[in-house]
């Protein structure tokens, strides 16, 4: 009556009114399902700057100011037209200086925002390939049992469903990705600060327990940068090739033993030795983040001067 093919079933054509209501019953292929599972290797998104699409928008702004110059000069030549203001020269200052000032304004922000985080991923570690059998759970007579006799309340941190991107307030964040100087990290509050500190570290720590990539020096990480233009630009670096940064408006910075040992091309795929973060003290509050696994990562980053301070005190 059936004809078993790998993947389906083929039904044999009806009968009669006894086969008119019954239907196939639903096939796994259980081999395509742990194949789909053996490639779960897809990057996770911990931070979306609030204002990372607005940047767009500023590229628009030199002809924005241009239109608007060009619309008010007939409405002036009109209001103030006489043979003492020809209109010529007018429209020429008007646009002139409207132009000149746009193009200005918009090169100064250039400068600054680029090249803008507006996203980050962390990568998954690189592994190598492992039989799916060999991570099934092991099975025993006793299973059932210990199941049952396992509390429910004993369940590990890392085995809780947790939210991707949580939007979280607060802005202690601050003083691991832009320095213990940052407006974020100054809370108003009666508690004695080192029980805050304690109590944010417990808090971050159970939320990176449940995250399910380990983080370290050596974990990967993807820095979507955007430009005045709208082109974006992928860097997927270590953490340990990362450092604060000490040029004006910029947070990170690739370590200079690492950008001058890369050639040219490596450079090209790089974009950018620096690196500019949202600097906000409510960026928990707007932007779409992981707090805990951004934390880390700013806590390593920083980790990272103080490990070059001592090997250069060292070699000295």
């Amino acid at each position: 009556m059936y004809t078993l093919i790998p993947g389906r079933i083929l039904r044999a054509p009806k009968l009669g009114l006894l086969n008119r209501h019954w239907t196939s019953p639903p096939v796994w292929n259980w081999a395509r399902l742990l194949s789909t599972v053996e490639r779960q290797t897809s990057p996770v998104l911990v931070f979306e700057a609030p204002s990372c699409r607005a940047v767009r928008i500023l590229k628009v702004f030199s002809v924005g100011t241009a239109v608007t110059s060009l619309s008010t000069v007939p409405l002036t030549w009109m209001c103030l037209g006489s043979s003492l203001i020809p209109a010529t020269p007018l429209a020429v200052f008007v646009v002139g200086f409207t132009a000149l000032s746009s193009v200005s304004i918009t090169a100064f922000l250039s400068f600054i925002l680029k090249p803008y985080i507006s996203r980050i991923f962390v990568q998954p570690p690189v592994t190598r390939s492992k039989s799916v059998a060999s991570r099934l759970p092991k099975l025993s007579l006793l299973t059932p049992l210990e199941r049952t006799l396992k509390p429910t309340g004993s369940h590990n941190a890392s085995t809780a469903p947790v939210d991707e991107i949580s939007a979280l307030k607060g802005g202690s964040i601050l003083t691991s990705v832009f320095g213990s100087h940052s407006q974020g990290s100054k809370a108003a509050t009666t508690d004695d600060p080192e029980t805050i500190q304690t109590r944010y570290r417990e808090r971050m720590a159970q939320a990176l327990d449940a995250f399910p990539i380990p983080l370290d020096a050596h974990t990967l990480i993807t820095l979507e940068t955007v430009s005045m233009l709208g082109r974006f630009h992928y860097t997927t670096l270590p953490i340990e090739d990362l450092t604060p940064s000490t040029r004006f408006m910029k947070t990170w910075q690739v370590k200079s033993t690492v950008w001058n040992r890369q050639d040219p091309n490596q450079r090209q795929s790089l974009g950018s030795r620096y690196f500019w973060l949202e600097w906000k003290a409510d960026v928990t509050r707007y932007a779409r983040i992981n707090e805990a696994v951004v934390w880390r990562i700013g806590q390593l980053i920083h980790q990272n001067r103080e490990d070059d301070k001592q090997i250069r005190h060292r070699i000295v």
